[in-house]
């Protein structure tokens, strides 16, 4: 943007603003010819976020998974500092679609979502999971959830399995397991058995899906995952209540590029004719493939 009361801002890993079209920093990136679409590279390839502010309206232009805490921690003090009435979050790859929101707390949530994993969950736990209060049901976006529990509490947990699918949701269909707890003669004390999983679990193939059904939860393409993911099921079927919780994952499958995934998970104990079920419905955040350098670090 240009013209009065508006600006234009290029904001690098470290933190620190420029002016789009800074000469200083086409020279510093070693890209002197103004000739260069200066915005579009550092974003795309650098990480930068770019931020544009006027009439009211703030465009803020990043890649998913590129976005460093310091270049996070600055625009979310710009989103603090400036008066705005919405803000646009354009993302650049791999094509361009947007989002649009009219409160800060929402979208410095979504902007955590977008950037880069911690270090600690690349290298040392590629899978962390936060408890979240059954309340939070109540915000937008969460609706579809919170009529899963409505149902779950309405019928008082009893329902049989193709009923718990059929009176799913629409929109969590594509993103609902059901898993049939068994006693196990293990350790765990119980197993869980796949009894259904939704088509939209797109980090795994549809034929791994297909054979899925009636094999242990835990044996996933990415094992690590999958004895992560699976270990909620458990827990639930032991405390007999539900769970919402935040998954942080990064999903390592042979052949496929290192994804990371954030997801709200809501699980439900269910009971049929004797028989203990646990269903996990999911809403993603954002999915995005690591770049090199951090499928390399969650590999190691």
């Amino acid at each position: 943007m240009s013209g009065t009361g508006q600006m234009d801002l290029l904001i690098d890993h470290a933190g620190h603003p420029w002016l789009n079209g800074s000469s200083a920093l086409r020279h510093r990136l070693g890209r002197p010819s103004p000739d260069v679409d200066m915005a579009g590279f550092v974003v795309r390839d650098l990480g930068f976020a770019r931020l544009r502010l006027g009439q009211g309206k703030i465009r803020l232009t990043i890649r998913a998974g590129r976005l460093e805490f310091p270049t996070l921690e600055a625009v979310v003090r710009f989103l603090l500092k400036e008066s705005w009435r919405r803000l646009v979050i354009e993302h650049s790859e791999p094509i361009p679609r947007f989002e649009i929101f009219g409160e800060v707390e929402e979208a410095v949530a979504r902007l955590k979502d977008l950037s880069v994993p911690s270090a600690a969950l690349a290298r040392g736990n590629p899978y962390s999971s936060q408890e979240l209060s059954l309340d939070r049901l109540g915000q937008s976006g969460q609706e579809s959830l919170q009529a899963l529990l409505h149902l779950w509490r309405a019928r008082r947990g009893q329902l049989a399995p193709n009923q718990i699918i059929g009176l799913t949701p629409a929109s969590l269909k594509p993103r609902i397991t059901l898993a049939r707890m068994r006693p196990s003669d293990g350790a765990n004390g119980s197993r869980a058995l796949v009894e259904h999983i939704g088509p939209e679990y797109r980090a795994f193939d549809a034929c791994w899906a297909l054979n899925a059904i009636g094999r242990d939860l835990e044996d996933q393409p990415d094992p690590v995952y999958g004895a992560q993911s699976a270990r909620g099921y458990h827990e639930v079927a032991a405390l007999g209540q539900p769970r919402l919780e935040l998954v942080d994952a990064v999903i390592d499958v042979p052949g496929r590029p290192v994804k990371r995934s954030r997801y709200d998970r809501l699980m439900l104990p269910w009971r049929s004719r004797g028989e203990l079920f646990v269903s996990g419905a999911s809403i993603l955040r954002s999915s995005f493939a690591l770049e090199p350098d951090e499928t390399q670090a969650a590999r190691s």
